[in-house]
């Protein structure tokens, strides 16, 4: 057998043996707080699909509007932001259910990117610790 071959043939055996130790229905980590400053569609679409969304409109405290989200005319999910995101255990890792505080695009200054970084939004959560 040419040296090429034998090459090629032990590469494809060491990734067959390399996807085959791999578990297809594990989940992947999330770091929780990756998800602020997505917009929810986005979001939501990375989750397994077993997780529970629940989102909070933040619409009043941070930005002094009546809430919107989840009324027959709001926006779609893709023009809504996430302000916070966080486990309703505390964990930092996505779990059976997540929490995000959103706020609509229209809504969302740069002082609003600003303080998501910091994750200032975090205390309006009572799953990040806040007074909800």
């Amino acid at each position: 057998m040419p040296r090429a071959l034998r090459s090629g043939w032990a590469l494809a055996l060491a990734l067959v043996v390399l996807l085959g130790c791999t578990a297809p229905d594990s989940a992947p980590e999330f770091d929780i707080g990756s998800f602020a400053g997505r917009d929810l569609a986005t979001a939501t679409e990375e989750l397994p699909p077993e997780v529970i969304v629940i989102v909070y409109d933040m619409s009043e405290p941070v930005a002094g509007v009546e809430p919107m989200y989840g009324e027959a005319e709001a926006d779609p999910d893709s023009e809504w932001i996430v302000l916070a995101a966080c486990s309703p255990t505390g964990a930092s890792e996505v779990g059976d259910q997540v929490a995000f505080g959103v706020l609509n695009n229209a809504d969302v200054t740069v002082d609003v990117r600003n303080l998501i970084v910091k994750h200032a939004y975090d205390r309006y959560l009572g799953e990040c610790g806040g007074s909800g």
